[in-house]
């Protein structure tokens, strides 16, 4: 984390989330719990932080969102949907 004069900071975590397939389900849900876990841990410190997450989610999160996307939704893109409303 990083924190500029006016104690506003950056809070940088690099996610890789396995690929949709059969056995991943357990660790991709894993991940998710700490990753939600980190985020509540974050948003309750004294400083402001902005939060960049950055990596490979192997999410489909279909068009509605970005036009020529693929119109599927993975479990993956369900995943971080969720995390986008309830988190962010």
């Amino acid at each position: 984390m990083l924190e500029n004069d006016k104690g506003i900071g950056i809070a940088t975590c690099g996610v890789y989330i396995g690929v949709d397939k059969d056995g991943n389900d357990q660790w991709n849900n894993a991940i998710y719990q700490v990753l939600c876990s980190e985020i509540e841990q974050i948003k309750q410190m004294q400083h402001k932080y902005n939060m960049v997450l950055v990596g490979d989610f192997n999410a489909h999160i279909g068009n509605d969102i970005i036009q020529g996307n693929r119109s599927d939704i993975n479990d993956n893109g369900h995943r971080l949907l969720n995390l986008s409303l309830i988190h962010i």
